[in-house]
Protein backbone atom coordinates (compact mmCIF):
# COMPACT_ATOMS: atom_id res chain seq x y z
CA UNK A 1 0.00 0.00 0.00
CA UNK A 2 1.65 3.23 -0.87
CA UNK A 3 1.89 6.03 1.97
CA UNK A 4 1.51 9.53 1.59
CA UNK A 5 3.38 12.13 2.94
CA UNK A 6 1.33 14.01 6.19
CA UNK A 7 3.30 16.84 5.65
CA UNK A 8 3.35 19.38 2.83
CA UNK A 9 6.89 18.55 0.60
CA UNK A 10 6.79 22.06 -0.17
CA UNK A 11 6.76 23.76 3.45
CA UNK A 12 6.80 21.04 6.00
CA UNK A 13 3.59 21.67 7.77
CA UNK A 14 0.36 19.31 7.79
CA UNK A 15 -1.17 18.91 4.72
CA UNK A 16 -4.66 19.31 4.22
CA UNK A 17 -7.05 20.37 1.76
CA UNK A 18 -6.96 23.89 2.90
CA UNK A 19 -3.37 23.81 3.27
CA UNK A 20 -2.62 22.65 0.05
CA UNK A 21 -4.55 24.38 -2.03
CA UNK A 22 -4.88 27.72 -0.21
CA UNK A 23 -2.84 28.55 3.31
CA UNK A 24 1.12 27.04 1.86
CA UNK A 25 3.18 29.73 0.72
CA UNK A 26 4.01 28.24 -2.32
CA UNK A 27 -0.05 28.12 -3.06
CA UNK A 28 -0.84 32.21 -1.24
CA UNK A 29 2.08 32.90 -3.83
CA UNK A 30 0.27 31.32 -6.72
CA UNK A 31 -3.18 33.27 -6.23
CA UNK A 32 -1.25 36.49 -5.84
CA UNK A 33 1.06 36.10 -9.10
CA UNK A 34 -2.39 35.23 -10.78
CA UNK A 35 -4.80 37.17 -12.83
CA UNK A 36 -6.86 37.65 -10.08
CA UNK A 37 -4.62 38.76 -7.60
CA UNK A 38 -5.71 36.73 -5.08
CA UNK A 39 -5.41 37.27 -1.23
CA UNK A 40 -6.68 33.74 0.36
CA UNK A 41 -4.94 34.76 3.47
CA UNK A 42 -8.24 36.42 4.23
CA UNK A 43 -10.62 33.16 4.16
CA UNK A 44 -11.19 33.03 8.07
CA UNK A 45 -12.64 29.60 8.20
CA UNK A 46 -10.55 26.24 8.83
CA UNK A 47 -12.32 24.34 6.20
CA UNK A 48 -11.95 24.29 2.70
CA UNK A 49 -15.27 23.70 1.65
CA UNK A 50 -16.29 26.98 3.83
CA UNK A 51 -13.44 29.00 2.03
CA UNK A 52 -14.94 27.18 -1.87
CA UNK A 53 -18.18 28.59 -0.95
CA UNK A 54 -16.91 32.18 -0.06
CA UNK A 55 -14.72 32.29 -3.22
CA UNK A 56 -17.24 30.98 -5.16
CA UNK A 57 -19.89 33.17 -4.06
CA UNK A 58 -17.35 36.65 -4.03
CA UNK A 59 -16.04 36.13 -7.68
CA UNK A 60 -19.73 35.14 -8.86
CA UNK A 61 -21.02 38.08 -7.56
CA UNK A 62 -17.95 40.02 -9.09
CA UNK A 63 -17.58 38.27 -12.55
CA UNK A 64 -21.29 37.42 -13.45
CA UNK A 65 -19.28 35.43 -16.50
CA UNK A 66 -18.09 32.75 -14.28
CA UNK A 67 -14.57 33.25 -15.88
CA UNK A 68 -13.03 34.22 -12.83
CA UNK A 69 -14.67 31.19 -10.79
CA UNK A 70 -13.55 29.22 -13.98
CA UNK A 71 -9.79 30.19 -13.22
CA UNK A 72 -9.94 29.35 -9.77
CA UNK A 73 -10.71 26.44 -10.55
CA UNK A 74 -7.80 25.57 -13.04
CA UNK A 75 -5.13 27.28 -10.50
CA UNK A 76 -6.95 23.90 -8.42
CA UNK A 77 -6.22 21.50 -10.13
CA UNK A 78 -2.60 22.89 -11.25
CA UNK A 79 -1.77 23.14 -7.83
CA UNK A 80 -3.04 19.26 -6.92
CA UNK A 81 -1.38 18.20 -10.37
CA UNK A 82 2.13 19.87 -9.04
CA UNK A 83 1.90 18.43 -5.79
CA UNK A 84 1.12 14.88 -7.22
CA UNK A 85 4.01 15.52 -9.72
CA UNK A 86 5.80 16.42 -6.97
CA UNK A 87 5.41 13.36 -4.56
CA UNK A 88 4.96 10.59 -7.53
CA UNK A 89 7.85 11.98 -10.29
CA UNK A 90 10.24 14.19 -7.55
CA UNK A 91 9.17 17.47 -10.47
CA UNK A 92 9.07 20.54 -9.05
CA UNK A 93 7.33 23.38 -10.65
CA UNK A 94 7.74 26.95 -9.54
CA UNK A 95 4.57 29.19 -8.69
CA UNK A 96 5.00 30.78 -11.92
CA UNK A 97 4.85 27.88 -14.08
CA UNK A 98 2.33 27.00 -11.90
CA UNK A 99 0.29 30.35 -12.83
CA UNK A 100 1.04 29.58 -16.91
CA UNK A 101 -0.27 26.51 -16.83
CA UNK A 102 -3.36 27.20 -14.96
CA UNK A 103 -3.92 30.34 -17.47
CA UNK A 104 -2.58 27.34 -20.58
CA UNK A 105 -5.69 25.10 -19.20
CA UNK A 106 -8.17 28.08 -18.72
CA UNK A 107 -7.91 29.44 -22.11
CA UNK A 108 -7.70 25.93 -23.94
CA UNK A 109 -11.34 25.55 -22.25
CA UNK A 110 -12.65 28.63 -23.17
CA UNK A 111 -11.51 28.31 -26.83
CA UNK A 112 -13.08 24.85 -27.00
CA UNK A 113 -16.05 25.58 -24.76
CA UNK A 114 -18.35 27.45 -27.16
CA UNK A 115 -19.54 24.53 -29.77
CA UNK A 116 -22.98 25.62 -31.70
CA UNK A 117 -24.11 22.18 -30.79
CA UNK A 118 -23.90 23.01 -27.12
CA UNK A 119 -24.87 25.74 -26.77
CA UNK A 120 -28.67 25.35 -25.59
CA UNK A 121 -29.76 21.80 -23.81
CA UNK A 122 -33.11 21.57 -21.84
CA UNK A 123 -31.92 20.18 -18.49
CA UNK A 124 -33.25 19.55 -15.06
CA UNK A 125 -31.30 18.21 -12.01
CA UNK A 126 -31.42 14.69 -11.47
CA UNK A 127 -33.23 13.84 -8.25
CA UNK A 128 -33.63 17.14 -6.79
CA UNK A 129 -34.16 17.48 -3.53
CA UNK A 130 -37.18 20.50 -4.35
CA UNK A 131 -39.14 19.86 -7.52
CA UNK A 132 -37.72 22.99 -9.17
CA UNK A 133 -38.76 22.16 -12.60
CA UNK A 134 -36.87 22.29 -15.83
CA UNK A 135 -34.86 25.14 -16.94
CA UNK A 136 -33.14 26.49 -19.73
CA UNK A 137 -28.89 26.66 -19.82
CA UNK A 138 -27.61 28.68 -23.01
CA UNK A 139 -24.27 29.28 -24.23
CA UNK A 140 -21.51 28.95 -21.20
CA UNK A 141 -22.82 25.29 -20.46
CA UNK A 142 -22.04 25.21 -16.85
CA UNK A 143 -19.96 27.37 -14.30
CA UNK A 144 -17.07 24.73 -13.38
CA UNK A 145 -16.61 24.61 -9.92
CA UNK A 146 -20.59 24.65 -9.49
CA UNK A 147 -22.33 21.69 -7.79
CA UNK A 148 -24.97 21.22 -10.52
CA UNK A 149 -25.81 17.59 -11.57
CA UNK A 150 -27.64 18.05 -15.19
CA UNK A 151 -28.95 15.54 -17.71
CA UNK A 152 -30.48 15.96 -20.91
CA UNK A 153 -34.30 15.58 -21.38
Amino acid sequence: MLKLPDKCQRCDMMESSKHLFLDCPFAQTVWHLSPLGLNMSMLQSEDFLDCWNSIDKDLGSLDPSGNSVQMVVFLLWRLWKNRNDMIFNQNTRSESQTVAKGLEDFNEHQSTSINPLLTTHKVSKINPPLDIGDFELSSGLSRIGRRLFLKEI
